[in-house]
């Protein structure tokens, strides 16, 4: 961590998150990086500090993130902040989980039809309660062309 957690930040940074039993993942309501993580600020100090809320969230409600290790999301939902969904994994392991998903072949299949029929990828993320990078990377995998965002398919 990049500056010590007080109870106030903690306070602040808890009542951003819903109240959900640990079953369910916990959409960060704050901002979210160009990549679909949680973000969180707070300035202290006359200084900005900026953190990535399912670390942050992983550090106050289980403890340290052990040295070395990344936080895999096993729900696949980048904006999830549950740290029941959260697990301590190194980059190979992450990556290596990433790139197989945990999608089903329905899931798959219904992904690039759904795309082929003209649908968005935000549309498709949302109709399957994945998030939209999830949806981006496995059509990148499939070898269909990519649109533009955005721009709806030309019949």
């Amino acid at each position: 961590m990049r500056h010590p957690i007080c109870a106030h930040m903690a306070g602040r940074f808890l009542s951003l998150i819903p109240t959900l039993n640990d079953d369910e993942c916990w959409p960060w309501s704050g901002p979210l990086d160009r990549y679909g993580y949680a973000k969180f600020r707070w300035s202290a100090d006359g200084r900005r500090f900026y953190f990535l809320g399912h670390r942050l969230a992983y550090e106050l409600l289980v403890g340290p993130i052990p040295e070395g290790l990344q936080l895999d999301h096993l729900c696949r939902n980048r904006a999830c902040v549950n740290p029941a969904h959260l697990e301590p994994v190194t980059q190979r392991e992450n990556i290596r989980r990433g790139a197989r998903g945990l999608l089903t072949a329905g899931q798959d299949r219904e992904i690039r039809e759904r795309y082929k029929a003209g649908e968005s990828m935000l549309a498709i993320s949302e109709a399957l309660g994945l998030a939209r990078q999830t949806v981006s990377y496995r059509l990148h995998l499939s070898g269909l062309p990519i649109r533009p965002r955005g721009r709806p398919r030309r019949r």
